[in-house]
């Protein structure tokens, strides 16, 4: 099991849910379809915190951008003239 240094390296339900612009009951449905990752619990009560690597939320996020080549060849000119 990993462990963890300090609580920067996750994310509890509000960051979460800010950062996908999504409700709780989203996060639920998608966790139990297995489209996102579970929460990490530190313990075993019914209404114990629930945290999320950052790290491993990001890469979720990252993954999900559309890949279409219109927004690569648009997106990408964006970014070398920024």
């Amino acid at each position: 099991m990993k462990t963890f240094n300090n609580f920067e390296e996750l994310m509890d339900l509000a960051e979460v849910e800010e950062k996908l612009n999504i409700s709780y009951k989203t996060l639920g449905r998608w966790i139990a379809d297995g489209k996102f990752p579970p929460p990490i619990r530190f313990n075993r009560t019914p209404n114990a915190k629930q945290y999320w690597e950052r790290r491993l939320v990001n890469a979720w996020y990252e993954d999900q951008k559309p890949r279409d080549k219109f927004r690569f060849r648009y997106l990408k000119k964006g970014v070398e003239d920024a």
